[in-house]
């Protein structure tokens, strides 16, 4: 089953145009939409612009969205769109965006997501803070914005460009391709591999090996590794 919620002909309850400002838009409206996960082994989520949150739970039988879209104008919100779709074994999110530059930088689509907790999700987030919690695994491109992942029960693969990375709980591996901005990670169950170019990098409570390659500027603070210990220059 496929959705593709166009701003300017669907307008769900709770649905609302507001002309006063909201994070520096004058329109912004709301959607809500869900889809059954009955055979789904992931789900996929691309942001374009705006903050986004990817929460899983163990009572839910449905993936749940929930979007605030903002905007200039009118107009301008009606070049917006929430995808909401199932690609074989995958359910996929996205938030699209108009083509046109004239609204470029003066809109934002929020996104909360909630899943079942078993499901694996791979994140594409081009612009705004991004928190993934309580999923099976994750996958995440992270563009620009702050980025904190919490409680993940198999492996955490993470490329950063800009912002800090936050990462607590995690069962399995950890890799973090990070280009700017610090890196904190605790508790990991697996082994944890950073690849850092600007910024400091505290590492706490690893069960397996950490490995530092890269470091270009910034610090490296580790304690409670069980493993082996490799800091690259």
């Amino acid at each position: 089953m496929r959705y593709l919620l166009a701003l300017s002909l669907f307008c769900f309850a709770g649905c609302h145009v507001h002309a006063g400002q909201w994070g520096g838009c004058k329109a912004r409206r709301s959607l809500n939409e869900s889809i059954d996960v009955s055979g789904a082994s992931s789900a996929k989520i691309v942001a374009s612009a705006g903050d986004l949150r990817v929460s899983g739970d163990a009572g839910q039988t449905r993936l749940e969205v929930s979007a605030e879209a903002c905007a200039v104008d009118e107009a301008a919100l009606d070049e917006m769109e929430l995808l909401v779709e199932r690609r074989g074994d995958q359910l996929y999110v996205e938030t699209v965006m108009a083509s046109s530059d004239r609204w470029k930088g003066n809109r934002r689509m929020d996104l909360v997501v909630v899943l079942p907790e078993s499901l694996s999700v791979e994140v594409v987030d081009r612009s705004g803070d991004l928190r993934v919690e309580d999923v099976a695994a994750a996958k995440i491109d992270d563009s620009s914005g702050d980025l904190v992942v919490d409680d993940v029960q198999g492996d955490l693969e993470i490329k950063d460009s800009s912002g800090d990375v936050r990462v607590d709980e995690v069962a399995g591996d950890v890799r973090v391709d990070d280009r700017s901005g610090d890196v904190r990670i605790t508790d990991v169950g697996g082994s944890v591999t950073v690849r850092d170019r600007s910024g400091d990098v505290i590492v706490r409570d690893v069960a397996g090996d950490l490995t530092v390659a890269e470091d270009g500027s910034g610090s490296v603070d580790h304690s409670d590794v069980r493993g082996r210990v490799r800091l690259d220059d």
